[in-house]
């Protein structure tokens, strides 16, 4: 679906870029140059076999694509460029319609479903509007470029962060408005005579007549290629008539059929090549013979224009600056409201940068000052930037919200929810979990097998997620583990039961040691104790024996 959706946002960038070129159009496009034509051959010519060679080259493609367009519009002229590219993005919408219809099932929907589905009414939308940019007008193209708004997540925050606060952000409004009221009551009170405002005036100026318009009109009537005014006069007072059809019409035209002509094109108004025109299209029989009559005085109103133009010009010019003056803008207090809502919102400096500065002498020159500045500090300092802070601030939360939601999809397993510090240290990286073991794709696969299968040939598994899905039941998808880890574990206490019992051998080992150390001790204490015995047995005989 971006696929199709991309490829209408640049037919419409494409058609938005021509009719910013080269709108009003001109019927008449000059050709390209022959070494350009040559040019612009040869890039197509190139760009076509680097597509066909190469189908996923993006720059070959937007290089066929811009030499293309550019050779449609120099061959088939601006309007039918417009018109194929316009089909083509019909086109496309409608494929993509369709093929959004097909994938929600929106046929098999109510009717009340499919109206409040917002995303098919919005393509909807986008077809209307390309079918009234196709016969209606083409400035409806300009509202397809909002699509750009509706494909990029950050310009949507942009509109949440507006639309989110609305409320705070509206009654911050209409405090500022209420402020403004207080401030336009007083200035209407003690300063309406400073509300003096600048001006520009109007300029009446005649409606310019383009002198090569009124050759190449007149030319056409006469049926000949006109160079000169003067050239003009000479041919449309010729008495042979020109045109080419001249010889096969009646003579029925007089004095009187030229002067109802005459008296038809002044009153509708109509000068330069619209009156010829005119004149060729509806009065043919009357202009071959009565040419004399109308198109010369004609054609010296429109020469006599052009010289009162190129005078009302230069006088318009010499008195711009004469022009200008001052008016009051604060006699109601309606008057004052407006001015300082309109004025006093659109300058840095608050409504003090378009009030009359006053004199230093004047005796309301403090109060004036104080006005200035509480105007200034409280609706430009404070309101505006409680704001621009509130929207400033909804849109950091949403940024956190989407680099939260960004981050949480790219560090954890979209099945079991572990997530990628679970996996430090393993047999198995998280990238292979997410790709083999639990990739996402492939349960939706299994589901989807298990809604088209036929229930007699389930398997065991099959049968208890086919009946789980049927509730809505997601238990069968395993929360907060995975087999490898588990795997894992297993053997880590494998090897921790290894290593207890070889501690535990080793520890019985030296509970021997010490033991037999221990029995070696009491032996030798027990030799110690009887030789100390013997030892009192013999000493007390010896003390016994006279002396000598």
């Amino acid at each position: 679906m971006t696929l199709w959706s991309g490829i209408s946002f640049n037919f419409v960038v494409l058609i938005n870029l021509i009719v910013a070129f080269y709108y009003p159009f001109i019927s008449n496009t000059t050709g390209l140059d022959s070494r350009i034509s040559g040019l612009v051959w040869t890039c197509m010519l190139i760009s076509l076999a680097v597509v066909i060679t190469i189908p996923k080259s993006g720059h070959a493609i937007r290089t066929l694509i811009a030499s293309s367009i550019l050779r449609f519009i120099y061959s088939l002229g601006l309007v039918p460029t417009l018109w194929i590219l316009g089909a083509l993005n019909v086109s496309n919408k409608v494929v993509f319609i369709v093929s959004l219809m097909g994938n929600r099932g929106t046929f098999t929907k109510p009717m009340n479903q499919v109206m409040t589905d917002f995303q098919f009414m919005y393509n909807i939308g986008y077809l209307l509007v390309c079918l009234m940019g196709m016969f209606v007008h083409e400035f409806f193209y300009s509202i397809l470029l909002f699509d750009l708004v509706y494909r990029e997540e950050t310009l949507v925050n942009v509109i949440k962060s507006v639309t989110r606060n609305g409320r705070s952000i509206i009654l911050t409004a209409v405090l500022a408005v209420i402020l403004i009221y207080m401030f336009s009551i007083v200035g209407f009170l003690f300063f309406k005579d400073d509300f003096l405002l600048e001006v520009d005036a109007l300029s009446t100026a005649l409606p310019i007549v383009n002198p090569e318009t009124v050759k190449v009109a007149a030319g056409v009537i006469g049926g000949t290629t006109a160079t000169t005014l003067s050239s003009v006069k000479v041919m449309a007072s010729s008495s042979t008539p020109t045109h080419p059809r001249a010889h096969t019409l009646p003579p029925s035209c007089d004095n009187d059929t030229c002067h109802k002509a005459m008296n038809n094109i002044n009153s509708t108004g109509i000068t330069d090549v619209h009156v010829c025109m005119y004149v060729y299209n509806k009065h043919l029989a009357c202009l071959v013979y009565c040419s004399h009559f109308f198109v010369v005085s004609k054609l010296q109103q429109m020469e006599e224009k052009l010289n009162s133009t190129e005078n009302t010009t230069s006088l318009t010019e010499t008195s711009g600056q004469d022009s200008e003056s001052k008016e009051r803008a604060c006699d109601s207090l309606v008057m004052c409201i407006v001015t300082s809502l309109n004025e006093g919102l659109r300058n840095g400096g608050g409504i003090g940068d378009v009030l009359r500065k006053p004199s230093i002498k004047e005796p309301l020159f403090v109060a004036r000052v104080i006005y200035d500045l509480l105007f200034y500090f409280i609706i430009i300092i404070i309101v505006l930037n409680l704001i621009f802070g509130v929207i400033i601030d909804t849109f950091a939360d949403l940024r956190s919200e989407k680099q939260q939601k960004e981050e949480i999809l790219k560090n954890t397993c979209f099945v079991c929810g572990l997530d990628r510090s679970a996996f430090d240290n393993k047999s198995v990286s998280f990238e292979d979990h997410i790709k083999s073991e639990h990739n996402m794709w492939h349960y939706l696969y299994f589901i989807v097998l298990v809604k088209v299968k036929d229930p007699t040939e389930f398997t065991g598994p099959e049968s208890y997620v086919y009946d789980l899905v049927k509730e809505n039941n997601l238990e069968w998808f395993p929360r907060m583990r995975a087999m490898s880890l588990a795997t894992t574990d297993n053997d880590n206490e494998q090897n921790e039961m290894r290593n207890l019992q070889t501690q535990l051998e080793m520890t019985n080992k030296l509970v021997i040691t010490l033991s037999q150390q221990l029995c070696d001790l009491k032996d030798q204490m027990a030799e110690q104790r009887k030789h100390k015995q013997r030892l009192g047995i013999l000493n007390p005989a010896a003390g016994s024996m006279p002396t000598m």
